[in-house]
């Protein structure tokens, strides 16, 4: 692959809830979709990493705890996907980027391609019009054509238009030029106690991980939180916001590891 058919990138930031500059490897002619998860559980106070000023050539990142907590959170490992917009070919696997506005409500988001099977689909707020905190997407009715999307906050209050982006990616391991990729789907069996997520094959080194509930089975308001991130394996569990009260029924999660700092190349 040359360096013209570069189309995303990977990374790590340590953050806490202090807004901290993410600067690209790669230069964008237009600004790439990003999908960031903490991989850490230094502080148990419920939250999300939420992002603003995305741009070609970065963006700003932090954890977010909800309304209701004292803001103030332990420095986390969160870890981030950048892609541009488009339909792609990865290891020979169809990937799709794509954006959207989308408000408090239900959103049906249709691919341009329907995958063979239902994939690994992780959405994220890319903008910051509202800024409540806390504020996250939520994801439902995972399909090979299409998905719901909304955007949650700490309850379920009315939320600006805000444009959320989206990674789809067949379930899959991916050896391409910049390095090893898999994307994989959870059982429909992670709640509130934490659950080990093995990999097909282990990583050199420790990945990169982002990971978003797929199905909103309960309806209490809840987000990723992941923890033990190794070569092999991670930890993943529902948090719920501090309004409820942390027990949940199961979900299905779509989660995507990667080569941290590895460029992503299209077929």
């Amino acid at each position: 692959c040359s360096i013209s058919t570069t189309i995303g990138e990977t990374g790590l930031a340590q953050a806490n809830q202090n807004w901290v500059s993410v600067t690209f490897q790669n230069s964008y002619s237009v600004a790439p979709v990003v999908i960031a998860s903490p991989m850490t559980y230094a502080d148990s106070e419920a939250g999300v990493a939420r992002i603003k000023n995305l741009a070609t050539t970065g963006f700003d990142v932090r954890f977010e705890e909800y309304d209701s907590s004292d803001g103030s959170h332990s420095l986390e490992t969160i870890g981030w996907i950048a892609i541009t917009t488009g339909s792609y070919t990865i290891d020979g696997n169809m990937v799709e980027v794509g954006t959207a506005s989308v408000t408090n409500s239900w959103t049906t988001l249709t691919f341009n391609n329907s995958f063979s099977a239902t994939p690994a689909i992780l959405t994220h707020i890319q903008s910051y019009n509202e800024a409540d905190a806390g504020s996250h997407t939520r994801q439902e009715n995972p399909a090979t054509g299409d998905f719901d999307v909304k955007i949650e906050e700490e309850e379920d209050y009315s939320h600006a238009s805000e444009t959320v982006g989206y990674i789809a990616m067949v379930e899959d391991t991916y050896n391409t030029a910049g390095g090893w990729m898999e994307a994989g789907v959870t059982a429909d069996a992670v709640d509130e106690n934490w659950d080990t997520i093995s990999f097909t094959s282990a990583f050199s080194n420790n990945p990169v991980v982002v990971a978003k509930v797929h199905t909103e089975d309960g309806n209490d308001n809840s987000h990723e939180r992941m923890q033990s991130v190794g070569t092999s394996s991670f930890q993943l569990r529902l948090q719920e916001s501090p309004t409820e009260n942390d027990r949940h029924t199961n979900e299905r999660f779509g989660w995507i590891a990667a080569d941290e700092d590895m460029l992503i190349y299209s077929d």
